[in-house]
């Protein structure tokens, strides 16, 4: 039985309300493609010193409860490659099945392009098409909310929320900030205030 597949690179260093704010919109999508797993690609590299193992504890700590809340099975992996966006081409050349592939991206010019070639590529009369296979790629159109900062005391309030900014907030070791990269998880229950405290903890351990 073939599934549609959506394939989430990234750094997620750390993972944030803003990468599942991609995530969701892929996933409840404005095609109404039904979404049958989603694979998200941790880059290996570390970066301020949060590493993938890192990143990785949080997102299978959160997986399962967003694999019942989306019904959509969640796969979470560290990628063997620095730019996690190779493991996705991957993927795609190496599945002999009628799988479709969709790559998520943010709505940023740049991103837009990528997504537009990786499914390009994929397609007919495309660099990587292969006829005994057939088209192996989706485009999959996705209406993006951007989540801003709330209740913030400093230049970032309003702003949209960023691993920049986090790793900010690690930096000078404040909780309450770093809480509000993670308010949307916490109200919708992804995660409890104690798994969130403990993952800032296992960050300003590594920092």
């Amino acid at each position: 039985m073939s599934k549609n597949i959506l394939l989430f690179p990234g750094g997620f260093k750390p993972f944030h309300d803003g990468h599942l704010s991609i995530l969701r919109s892929h996933i409840f999508n404005t095609d109404n493609v039904h979404i049958d797993e989603a694979r998200i690609y941790i880059s290996y590299k570390d970066r301020d010193s949060i590493t993938a193992d890192s990143s990785l504890w949080f997102l299978n700590s959160i997986k399962d409860k967003l694999s019942d809340l989306y019904s959509t099975e969640i796969k979470v992996n560290i990628s063997e490659y620095p730019a996690p966006i190779r493991k996705c081409y991957n993927d795609v050349g190496n599945s002999l099945n009628n799988d479709k592939f969709c790559l998520v991206t943010s709505d940023k010019g740049t991103d837009i392009k990528r997504k537009e070639e990786f499914c390009n590529l994929y397609s007919i009369n495309g660099k990587y098409y292969n006829k005994d296979i057939g088209v192996k790629t989706i485009y999959i159109n996705a209406n993006i909310e951007p989540i801003h900062y709330i209740n913030r005391d400093d230049e970032y309030n309003n702003e949209c929320v960023s691993s920049t900014v986090i790793r900010n907030d690690i930096k000078h070791k404040d909780y309450e900030e770093f809480k509000t990269s993670y308010i949307n998880m916490l109200s919708n229950n992804i995660i409890s205030e104690q798994l969130l405290k403990e993952y800032y903890n296992k960050l300003i351990n590594l920092s």
